[in-house]
């Protein structure tokens, strides 16, 4: 929010030929209309223009994120079954313990692979995978 009345540098107007917010201490900066709405603040006894804030640097973070987490359980998915697979396979693991760390693997080793479908293949996925998926990381 703009306010003159609190801070000097809040200073603007409004161009009547195309409707364009202009800050003279933002080195005249314009805002086109579609950036920026009126709204009367009783308080205040005016009306103030609310900004909008443009698009943040941080879309690229995200992507980086949303890419680098599904990668990272799909880097460990072999190494979850090869453990798997170890212990089902070599009878003196089979225990209490050997059992139980089994079946932990085989949970993780089921939702790392839906979870990491599901981030990779985002909105493209159909419903019959989102429910699938779903299912996997409730269960």
């Amino acid at each position: 929010m703009l306010d003159p009345f609190t801070h000097d540098i809040d200073e603007f107007y409004i161009k009547k030929t195309d409707g364009y917010l202009v800050v003279p201490f933002e080195n005249f900066t314009e805002q086109g209309p579609e950036d920026f709405c009126i709204d009367y603040f009783p308080e205040k006894d005016a009306h103030l223009p609310l900004l909008c804030f443009p698009p943040n640097d941080d879309d690229l973070t995200n992507q980086l994120i949303y890419t680098m987490y599904p990668v990272g359980m799909l880097v460990s998915i072999p190494f979850l079954l090869v453990t798997f697979l170890v212990y089902a396979l070599i009878p003196e693991l089979r225990n209490l313990h050997g059992k139980s760390l089994m079946c932990h693997v085989s949970s993780l080793l089921m939702a790392y692979t839906f979870l990491a479908v599901v981030q990779l293949g985002g909105t493209s996925l159909n419903d019959a995978t989102c429910i699938a998926s779903a299912i996997d990381k409730y269960l």
